[in-house]
């Protein structure tokens, strides 16, 4: 019978056994294929991110630039000695008549009594574009660009009834529909991303 001694020098089996140890081939699958989900992971998720800022920047502009629009209009209507809702052609503006709705594509701004000295806003059918024209400017400044709807103005009531007399106070009320988001040019509509567009404020006028 031969025994052995474990604390013989060199004779350490469990030791060595344990250097020898290593990942079989199915484990290394394993913990490859985990690492693989964890990079597919990120990977997506950073794209989807990417996707995202993508979609949120151009409606971001578009409401940056809408809150410009609505400062620009509440400064002129606040300052108006007169305003009337009409439209405006080649011909020039002409208001709304007297018992007919407030309705059109123009809202003209008078800062005193002087007919000379005014601001018009107009939709141009042509070629899309809001337009705003000073007496005191060579020619007409683009405000939107992408409007499609004929009817920009009304005049209305503080009950957002449309208007059919003259009044010393009204609300102005705006709404513009667009083909693409503003300052971006994205393209809006059924076949795009981003189905409408569209902008809507009410400004209060009083006589001064």
């Amino acid at each position: 019978m031969r025994l052995w001694r474990s604390d013989t020098p060199g004779r350490t089996p469990g030791r060595h056994r344990r250097g020898l140890s290593g990942f079989t081939l199915s484990e290394m699958m394993i913990a490859t294929s985990i690492f693989m989900l964890v990079v597919a992971g990120v990977i997506a998720s950073n794209l989807f991110g990417l996707r995202m800022i993508e979609l949120t920047e151009p409606k971001q502009q578009a409401a940056q630039r809408a809150r410009e629009l609505v400062n620009l209009l509440s400064d002129d209507i606040g300052t108006g000695w007169l305003v009337e809702v009409g439209n405006e052609d080649a011909g020039g503006f002409v208001p709304v008549p007297l018992g007919e709705s407030k309705r059109g594509n123009a809202l003209r701004i008078y800062y005193n009594s002087d007919t000379n000295d005014f601001v018009t806003y107009f939709q141009d059918t042509v070629s899309g574009e809001l337009l705003r024209y000073s007496s005191l400017a060579p020619e007409a400044a683009l405000v939107a660009r992408g409007v499609i709807n004929p009817l920009v103005f009304t005049g209305e009531d503080a009950a957002a009834n449309v208007l059919t007399n003259h009044r010393t106070a009204m609300v102005i009320g705006v709404q513009l529909q667009f083909s693409e988001l503003e300052r971006t040019g994205t393209p809006v509509g059924p076949d795009h991303t981003y189905k409408s567009y569209e902008f809507q404020t009410r400004l209060s006028w009083r006589a001064r």
